[in-house]
């Protein structure tokens, strides 16, 4: 018999527990070996799941005619199973031996690259360190030239291929290659299957992660079926609302990210291409606020460059399903989909994070299993405020869509007293009696000025908290909303967007107030676009506690919660009074709460 070697490995009782730790799986292994591969924008990808017996004996086989490796050194470092960390998508050093971690897989393993003209094989058990096993010149020759032109990787997986069952020494023969691999005799295509989640498509998540690798050109087939790239941010996957008449607005927000050495942020916001906010954000303990003005940082200091996309996907898309959370997105390729922090109750929300640039700073965390990566600890409160914020102004669109709507179709059916004509002269400037410019109206009054909070945050990193970073209180004085902004966001929000009460007058009092959707000491400016009505209860609650505000308009569904609580309010103190809805009121009330 025999001495066998080992593979090459940095840390020799790295392996045992690798297994354990990556939880790796023929979906995993799969994305693993695709995303290390070097695309050149024509390469042709090839992806074979095969069975047999019962499916006892699998047959993985992925090969492609990318870029390949430069040289042997690259090729040999390439099958160490190293315990450093490498850049990108290269990190660790466990791609080309996860075929051989998934637990309780027995088998033998070929790493061929024919440009090279080399191959390599291990034999694998369920524990400890593969073995090298020696090709003979006739297999070699015989794989080389199936495979010419490719880089490939063929995993051979069963007891067939163990000492045991061969009752001694497993050794490599001609006859073995000819009969599983070149003929691939008795095998069929099958569908792996994903023991951790049945749910989840080999197709499916191929066009998902690659869909900009194969809209460059390049191509992934899986059992001889073309893969179609299927990228989820897009505006066709996307819901959205009507806001006017010739106007659409899409749930779907892009902030780009950049990190300077000193902790301070730059956020740009931005809808459909159109930039809605920009600034550094103070990331204090308390609150998240956009600061327009601010010292300059040079390109030198930036430490990392990401992308976040936030959308919420159609209900009922018919297109290729995508689940719900964080898709984290390295060198082109989607490598892992974890939870949306702080947001648990919108079951249509689709985020997206990028970086396109990292230094010394990173706020995704890199797992040996690339399946398992997950936003950094560290940075997760950043990335959470800021999609709450992102949500919020989706939310902002919605309501705009539900108003115009509801403008629309109150036209034909209010009363004089109540068109938009009467409302519209009695908030005129003048018109407005002195006694109604109560504290209730705090943006007239100046009485409170909230800060934009979307969540408490943690012992993060904070922006830069001089007075520099903010503008002078004679331009803070500019940016309050003229008597045109407000008469047209009271026409396009003809109700609150929290307590759905309509914003109207009662006698010469108005019940509502016009508030800055990002405030102006934070920079916000006088416009429509920054403009909300709101009841004044709910701007009482957005300028006293305003991440209370941000909790109760976060869904739909705590929205109608609140207007439910809201209802039981008033008909258990109507009830305690002794007052009593008439029959007719009560069929009214029906009627309406029914949606007839």
């Amino acid at each position: 018999m025999s001495s066998l070697k080992k593979m090459a490995c940095d840390n020799d009782s790295s392996w045992n527990t690798s297994k354990t730790e990556c939880e790796f799986n023929l979906l995993s292994v799969v994305k693993e070996a695709l995303t290390n591969i070097s695309f050149t924008g024509e390469t042709t990808v090839s992806v074979n799941y095969y069975t047999i017996n019962d499916n006892d004996t699998e047959l993985l086989e992925i090969y492609d005619d990318g870029k390949g490796f430069p040289d042997e050194a690259t090729f040999k470092q390439a099958l160490t199973l190293s315990s450093t960390s490498g850049e990108g998508n290269s990190n660790f050093g466990v791609g080309m031996k996860s075929p051989m971690l998934i637990p309780n897989k027995v088998g033998i393993a070929f790493h061929i690259t024919s440009g090279l003209e080399l191959i390599n094989c291990f034999k694998f058990k369920t524990y400890d360190l593969p073995t090298v096993m020696d090709v003979s010149p006739e297999i070699s020759k015989q794989l080389l030239e199936h495979y010419r032109g490719k880089t490939a990787m063929v995993v051979l997986y069963g007891e067939d291929y163990t000492d045991r069952r061969r009752r001694g020494e497993f050794q490599l023969n001609n006859g073995d290659i000819t009969r599983d691999i070149i003929n691939k005799t008795d095998f069929v295509h099958n569908k792996p299957s994903i023991e951790d989640d049945e749910d989840k498509s080999l197709t499916d998540e191929l066009s998902i992660s690659y869909a900009d690798k194969i809209s460059e050109g390049n191509k992934i087939t899986f059992n001889d079926i073309d893969i179609v790239s299927e990228n989820i941010f897009t505006t066709e996957r996307c819901d959205g609302i009507k806001t006017g008449v010739n106007t659409y607005k899409h749930y779907l927000i892009d902030a780009e990210v950049i990190t300077y050495k000193k902790g301070d942020i730059h956020v740009e916001l931005s809808n459909g291409g159109e930039m809605i906010k920009k600034g550094y954000i103070k990331n204090n303990s308390n609150s998240l606020k956009f600061c327009i003005v601010g010292k300059k940082r040079k390109n030198a200091d930036i430490v990392n460059r990401l992308k976040l996309t936030m959308m919420h996907e159609k209900k009922g898309y018919a297109g290729i399903k995508s689940e719900r959370g964080v898709y984290i997105k390295s060198d082109g390729v989607i490598i892992s989909v974890t939870e949306i922090p702080g947001i648990s109750d919108n079951t249509h929300m689709r985020c997206l994070l990028e970086e396109i640039y990292a230094s010394s700073l990173s706020y995704i965390n890199r797992k040996r299993n690339k399946s398992h990566t997950q936003i950094s600890e560290k940075h997760k409160k950043t990335i959470t405020k800021l999609i709450k914020h992102m949500t919020s102004l989706t939310d902002n669109y919605k309501d705009e869509g539900v108003n115009y709507k509801s403008v629309e179709s109150n036209q034909t059916v209010q009363t004089p007293n109540e068109t938009i004509e009467r409302i519209n002269e009695s908030t005129v400037e003048g018109n407005i009696p002195h006694s109604s410019r109560t504290v209730s109206n705090m943006e007239e009054s100046e009485t409170v000025e909230t800060v934009e909070t979307v969540e408490t945050g943690g012992n993060e990193t904070s922006g830069n908290e001089t007075d520099e970073s903010y503008e002078s209180d004679k331009s803070q004085q500019s940016k309050h909303f003229t008597q045109s902004v407000k008469r047209q966001a009271l026409q396009n929000q003809p109700s609150c967007r929290l307590t759905g009460i309509s914003n109207r007058m009662y006698g010469k009092s108005q019940i509502y107030d016009h508030d800055h959707i990002m405030e102006r000491k934070d920079g916000g400016e006088g416009e429509l676009t920054n403009c909300q009505v709101l009841n004044v209860v709910a701007h009482r609650i957005k300028s006293i506690d305003p991440e209370k505000f941000d909790e109760l308009t976060n869904s739909d569904e705590s929205i109608i919660q609140f207007r439910f609580d809201l209802l039981i309010d008033i008909a258990t103190n109507t009830a305690e009074k002794g007052l009593v809805f008439s029959p007719e009121q009560v069929v009214t009330l029906m009627s309406k709460m029914s949606g007839i």
